[in-house]
C-alpha cells in the first residue's frame, strides 16, 4: 500500500536553508500536537496504521493510528516499533520473539499496545533487532529475544526469551541511555559505558571475544559518554565530544583508515576527535554530527553516504554542511537520515520500498533529499535501525512567533534593541503615523514604556526565539 503525497522535495544544496520551497502536508489525515509518523515497509504492521500485508509499504510519512499527543520518544527495530507517550511505553509490530512486552499479543499487532509494567516513568528506549530496552526511573529493563544474553539478566538461549520486561543486572540506577543492535546492548550509566550480549568480532568493546549475559563496564570509556549507537556488526559512542567505534570493520565502517581491521576496543574515529554530538550505526555504514554538520563513512553501494557517488569510504566525509545546524542522525540498514534544527528531515540511500519517506519508491538517492513537515509543524525526532527497513519521526506544532524579535530574523539581539529604543518614545500606539513601532508594545497597553522594556530584557538575554 503506497500512499499518495503532495510532498515538496528539494535536492541537496550546500546551504539547504537557502532552498525556496513551500511546506505542503504529505499526511492523508490531520495531525495533532506530538504526533508520531512512520514510513517504509509495513511487514507485521510495524507502521502502526492498522494495516498489515507482507511486502506493503508507505513511501510517505503517515500517522500512527490513534496515537497523538504526549509522544516524547520513538525507537525503531527490525520488525517492531516503540514509543513513549505521557511517560508510558507502547509497542507494535511483530511479537514473534516477545519483543512487544505484552503477553496478550500473539504474533503481531497493527496498533500500539502498552508494555507490561511500564505505564509511567519511562525516560529512554531502544529497539534491538528482536528485543527491546527501556530506562525507567534510572533503571534499565529488557525483554524479547535472548539467544546471546542481550537482555542482560544473566541468562541466554532460545528458551529464556522474556515476554515482559526484566531488570538488567547491575543497572538499577543512574542509567540515562540505552542502545540495541543485532544481539548486543549498550547503556550509559553515570557517564560510563556498559555493554552485554553477543561479542563476535569484539562488538562489546571489552577487549575479548566472550559473550556476556550481564553488563560489563568498558574500561576505555569510563566517563564522559554522551551518545551511543549499536547495529548489526559494530557500535559507536561519543565521549567528551570525540567519536569512537569498535567491532567489525568491513567496508571501513569504524572510520579509522584503510586497514579494515576489526577492533575489540573502542577506537577514535579519524577526524572526529572534538565537537561530535550524535552518532548512528547502520548495517555497514556510520553517521555522526560534528559542529552541526553531518559526516558519513563505510559502505556506499546504495548511496547511503550521501556524497553523490557509490564508492565506500573508510574515513568520515562531509555530507551536509549548513549554517542551520543538524541535531540528530539515524541510520537504517542501507539508508540515512538527518534532522535539522529548522524542523525538516533529510534522507538518502536505498529507496526501492519507499523507506526514505520521499513520497515515491525508488530510485536510490545518493545525495540528501529534504522531507518537509506539514505547514505549522516541525520534526523533533527521527529513528531508524541498522537491521530495519522502516523509520519513524515525531512532529510538533511550531512555536508562536517571538514578539521581541522585532526584525523577524529569529534572534533577539542588538538590532532588535535598536528598534525597541526607536519606538520607546511612542506614547500612543493608535497614532496612524507610526504603525510599525507598536509590535514593541508587548503588554498591549497602548504605549511603549518602561513596562515593555522590562518584558523585552528577558527575551533579549535568551537571544534565540523558540
Amino acid at each position: 500500500m503506497q500512499q499518495a503525497s503532495s510532498l515538496v522535495r528539494s535536492s541537496f544544496l550546500k546551504y539547504p536553508s537557502l532552498v525556496a520551497c513551500v511546506a505542503a502536508s504529505f499526511l492523508p489525515v490531520a495531525v495533532h500536537a506530538d504526533d508520531l509518523v512512520t514510513w517504509g515497509r509495513n511487514d507485521s504492521g510495524k507502521l502502526g496504521n492498522n494495516t498489515i500485508s507482507f511486502g506493503s509499504f508507505s513511501s510517505a510519512p503517515i500517522p500512527v493510528l490513534n496515537f497523538s499527543g504526549g509522544v516524547s520518544a520513538v525507537a525503531v527495530g527490525e520488525s517492531h516499533t516503540l514509543a513513549i507517550r505521557d511517560g508510558g511505553l507502547f509497542a507494535w509490530g511483530s511479537n514473534g520473539s516477545r519483543q512487544l512486552g505484552n503477553t496478550s499479543v500473539n504474533s503481531s499487532t497493527v496498533v500500539p499496545v502498552p508494555v507490561a509494567g511500564l505505564g509511567s516513568g519511562v525516560t529512554a528506549i531502544a529497539a534491538g533487532r528482536l528485543y527491546s530496552l527501556a530506562v525507567v526511573n534510572g533503571a534499565a529493563y529488557a525483554w524479547g529475544y535472548n539467544w546471546n544474553g542481550q537482555l542482560g539478566n544473566g541468562e541466554s538461549g532460545h528458551s529464556v526469551n522474556s515476554p515482559e520486561p526484566v531488570a538488567v543486572i547491575g543497572l538499577s540506577s543512574g542509567v540515562t541511555a540505552v542502545a540495541g543492535g543485532g544481539a548486543r546492548s549498550l547503556a550509559i550509566r553515570n557517564g560510563a559505558l556498559y555493554a552485554w550480549g553477543d561479542n563476535t568480532q569484539g562488538r562489546l568493546g571489552d577487549g575479548t571475544l566472550n559473550d556476556s549475559t550481564i553488563p560489563i563496564a568498558i574500561s576505555s570509556l569510563p566517563d564522559g559518554v554522551t551518545a551511543i549507537s549499536a547495529a548489526s556488526f559494530h557500535c559507536l559512542a561519543v565521549r567528551n565530544g570525540a567519536a569512537y567505534a569498535w567491532g567489525d570493520d568491513a567496508h571501513g565502517k569504524l572510520g579509522n583508515g584503510p586497514d579494515f581491521r576489526d577492533s575489540r576496543v573502542p577506537m577514535a574515529v579519524s577526524g572526529l576527535t572534538s565537537g561530535v554530538t550524535a552518532v548512528a550505526a547502520g548495517d555497514n555504514h556510520s553517521l555522526a554530527i560534528r559542529h552541526g554538520n553531518v559526516y558519513a563513512w563505510g559502505l556506499n553501494t546504495s548511496g547511503q553516504l550521501g556524497n553523490g557517488i557509490v564508492y565506500s569510504s573508510e574515513v568520515p566525509i562531509l555530507v551536509l554542511d549548513s549554517p542551520i545546524p543538524f541535531i540528530a542522525v539515524a541510520a537504517g540498514g542501507v539508508c540515512s537520515f538527518a534532522l535539522s534544527s529548522d524542523g525538516s528531515i533529510w534522507s538518502w540511500g536505498y529507496n526501492s520500498d519507499g523507506r526514505l519517506g520521499l513520497g515515491f519508491a525508488g530510485p536510490d538517492q545518493s545525495t540528501p533529499q529534504r522531507i518537509l513537515p506539514p505547514a505549522g509543524y516541525k520534526f523533533v525526532a527521527i529513528s531508524a535501525h541498522g537491521y530495519g527497513d522502516h523509520a519513524a519521526a515525531i512532529l510538533r506544532p511550531l512555536a508562536p512567533p517571538c514578539p521581541a524579535d522585532l526584525n523577524a530574523d529569529t534572534f533577539v539581539d542588538d538590532s532588535d534593541f535598536v528598534l525597541f529604543l526607536a519606538s520607546y518614545n511612542i506614547l500612543d500606539c493608535a497614532d496612524p503615523s507610526m504603525p510599525s513601532a507598536c509590535p514593541a508594545d508587548f503588554d498591549q497597553s497602548g504605549t511603549v514604556d518602561d513596562t515593555d522594556f522590562v518584558l523585552f530584557v528577558p527575551a533579549y538575554n535568551e537571544l534565540v526565539c523558540p
